[in-house]
């Protein structure tokens, strides 16, 4: 197994998702002046399924922890530009 293999993700709510599910957010990279990648820990390609649930329509989170890791993220993102 793979430990350091990492996903690269732009979509917000996404990582929002991944992060509230559990994977570990390893840092942001700025692609441009508005945009930035999350970059997640996946070494098991957890992230597959999990993307796969989401645009299915099969995931079911805590509403206060998908608040909490939207809160996060956006915390993330204002401190790094």
């Amino acid at each position: 197994m793979n430990s350091n293999k990492e996903l690269k993700i732009k979509d917000f709510y996404q990582s929002a998702i991944l992060k509230t599910l559990g994977l570990e957010l390893l840092r942001l990279e700025q692609s441009d002046e508005k945009h930035s990648w999350f970059v997640f820990n996946d070494p098991e390609d957890k992230t597959k399924i999990v993307l796969a649930d989401y645009w299915n329509r099969d995931i079911m989170v805590n509403a206060r922890d998908l608040v909490d890791s939207i809160r996060d993220l956006k915390t993330r993102l204002y401190q790094s530009r």
